[in-house]
């Protein structure tokens, strides 16, 4: 390597120290009018260079312009940093908003079906007990036709011994206590005995009738100890009144 090429390249080393001198001399100029927060962002867009490259570009510099250029830059690089940092800050806060509001809107949809299927329970609801008033007499019906049935039972016991009259009779009391209240109208329940339980005369059917007014712990005793089959006679003995010996 000749001596005239080694000069040179002195001369082009020296002249670049210089010339990276002048620039982070005039950087300092550019951090002092416009401060330290918005430094990073002017070299960004005016430099094309971020300022972390020209901080490390500090190195190519003699000891004692890199000491002052550090000093020059450190804080400037802390404000950048702050800004960084703030961004990212800022950038996760609102992930974290976007995220409540999702959720908030999730839980204000679930709401709203959970109003609607309410609503369209209580519109079915509604319509089902409007379709069963628009057919009253349908489960009176199936009611009274399974009474029917256990009225024939009823009567079958009381074809028999004395312990079967009492158990027949006191179930023709109970059925005929339901039969009134499924049909609380005189017309209705006199008119639904006369056309399926025929055999049963009104002065029969009355003293039954009368006769569940009675617990079936009384009615019990009161069908035991009398010698009569005769729910007429039955009926007026019990409500005449009792004559008391003085």
């Amino acid at each position: 390597m000749d001596i005239q090429q080694a000069e040179r390249l002195r001369a082009l080393w020296k002249s670049g120290r210089d010339k990276y001198s002048s620039f982070f001399a005039g950087i300092e100029e550019v951090r002092r009018e416009i401060g330290n927060e918005s430094l990073p962002a002017w070299c960004v867009t005016n430099l094309q260079i971020g300022l972390v490259a020209i901080t490390k570009a500090v190195n190519l510099l003699n000891e004692i312009d890199a000491q002052k250029a550090k000093a020059a830059l450190s804080s400037a690089n802390k404000a950048g940093q702050e800004q960084k940092r703030a961004y990212l800050n800022a950038q996760r806060k609102a992930k974290e908003e976007e995220k409540q509001q999702r959720e908030h809107k999730k839980a204000e949809l679930k709401k709203q079906v959970s109003k609607k299927r309410r609503q369209k329970r209580r519109i079915e609801r509604k319509q089902e007990i409007k379709s069963k008033s628009q057919e009253p007499h349908l489960y009176i019906k199936n009611d009274l036709n399974s009474l029917k049935t256990q009225w024939i039972e009823a009567d079958k016991l009381c074809k028999n011994a004395i312990e079967q009259w009492v158990e027949g009779s006191i179930a023709k009391v109970r059925i005929l206590s339901k039969m009134r209240d499924a049909l609380p109208a005189d017309q209705d329940f006199g008119k639904w005995v006369n056309e399926n339980i025929p055999e049963l005369n009104n002065d029969d059917r009355s003293a039954l009738v009368g006769l569940g007014c009675y617990e079936e712990i009384t009615l019990r005793n009161i069908l035991t100890n009398t010698d009569s089959r005769s729910y007429q006679l039955i009926w007026r003995t019990q409500r005449q009144p009792k004559v008391v010996e003085s």
